[in-house]
């Protein structure tokens, strides 16, 4: 790849900086740290249960010497065996993430794949097994794992695909209802303009499964204006519209915003972390970190 196809996966690795700092902003900051404590046990690990007094023969490991020292008590730790978890990526790329504008800081969709490449370096750092979801006739799905090679595969994954118009996102979210374990974490990468009617009733059914999801809309500056011109292509159905007025331009802005409170409202009674990533900006809405604001 040149510098320049590589801007996404530069932004990535500033980005994961930036959703692992204790200081950045809780736009999605918030929701991935209650993803990660809710997940941190990956791999199956032993998470601390309880106190109990020392008996001879308890493994010393497990001793509170703090405690000890404290209160003049002798106690052991006690600890109890959790589920191995996971995390499944999901990147929409169907044809209306297909946007650059000039004020962007990446094209949609490019700021997509980096946006779900960050997520993938925190939730792997955090030692959680993390696969995506990738299934069509071109690519496979790559499994949840955690080991050093992980990362390298779903970025190159990421790096070969491209929005398409023959790929569903409500297609990819039936397939995900249909076979995600529970208590698997689902992250979401996605503009959401199918109907909330499509894709709310998949949403409840994997919240139902115990799963935490977290859906994360990237929407460009220029798609909340419709351009004055004399012909329009729709980017999906192929069909144009002709003679927009400077009227319907403005009816279109004030419709935007009613169906983006919708669409809020929706991901509300779905019980989802949901957050909002415009392209002009960086998926934290105020990162404190030097390193994140670097523009490549």
């Amino acid at each position: 790849m040149s510098r320049e196809e590589k801007k996404w996966l530069y932004q990535a690795y500033l980005w994961a900086e930036g959703l692992s700092d204790s200081n950045s902003s809780r736009v999605i900051q918030t929701s991935l740290r209650e993803g990660s404590a809710q997940l941190r046990r990956g791999g199956g690990a032993e998470e601390f249960f309880d106190h109990r007094p020392y008996s001879p023969g308890d493994d010393i490991r497990h001793f509170d010497w703090k405690l000890l020292a404290r209160t003049d008590r002798s106690l052991t730790r006690t600890y109890h065996k959790t589920a191995a978890q996971k995390t499944l990526l999901v990147l929409d790329r169907s044809a209306s993430m297909n946007v650059v504008s000039q004020k962007a800081l990446l094209g949609k969709f490019d700021y997509g794949r980096a946006l779900t490449a960050a997520v993938c370096l925190q939730r792997l750092r955090h030692h959680i097994a993390t696969g995506i979801l990738l299934s069509d006739t071109n690519h496979t799905d790559i499994s949840a794992l955690h080991d050093r090679y992980q990362i390298s595969k779903i970025t190159k994954s990421l790096e070969a695909l491209v929005p398409n118009d023959r790929v569903s996102f409500l297609d990819r979210l039936k397939d995900i209802e249909r076979h995600l374990p529970p208590a698997t974490e689902v992250v979401i990468v996605s503009d959401f303009y199918e109907e909330p009617e499509q894709w709310k009733p998949v949403l409840l059914k994997i919240v139902a499964r115990q799963s935490h999801v977290v859906c994360m809309q990237i929407l460009d500056r220029s798609e909340t204006r419709l351009p004055t011109v004399r012909k329009l292509r729709d980017q999906e159905t192929g069909v144009k519209v002709r003679n927009l007025s400077r009227k319907q331009a403005v009816d279109y802005a004030a419709h935007f915003g009613v169906w983006l409170d919708q669409l809020r409202r929706s991901m509300q009674q779905c019980g989802v972390d949901y957050s909002l990533c415009w392209t002009d900006q960086l998926p934290t809405a105020m990162m404190t970190s030097r390193k994140s604001l670097v523009r490549i």
